[in-house]
């Protein structure tokens, strides 16, 4: 299984996330973030959307644009052994524990429980 969480150093690191609402990849799509110290889950979120939202421009997808106002409505979860936690918007992805880091992340909208 591919590392979710790669740490360049305590200051910064990479990590892939996947996407699970309806984004117009196909599932299992993932797209690298890079973060630091700085880098909120929410933050997370907002370039997700952003990366997803430019492939489905790009690649002329069937699949929804979601604004800057709908983004609100998107969540940044860790799946980790059949367990799957909520990170809150504010917190930091670098200070994320073990086994978390071992995770998998996911974007998906509040609404919908599961993918």
């Amino acid at each position: 299984s591919v590392n979710s969480f790669e740490s360049k150093s305590s200051n910064e690191g990479v990590i892939r996330v996947y996407a699970a609402y309806e984004c117009g990849a196909p599932k299992g799509t993932s797209v690298k973030i890079q973060v630091s110290r700085e880098t909120t889950a929410k933050e997370v979120v907002e370039l997700v959307i952003k990366q997803f939202n430019a492939i489905v421009k790009l690649k002329n997808l069937r699949a929804p644009i979601y604004d800057r106002d709908q983004w609100d409505n998107f969540i940044l979860v860790v799946a980790y052994d059949g367990e799957e936690t909520l990170i809150p918007d504010d917190f930091n992805l670098m200070k994320l524990d073990e086994p978390w880091k071992k995770g998998r992340f996911y974007v998906k909208q509040k609404s919908s429980e599961s993918y």
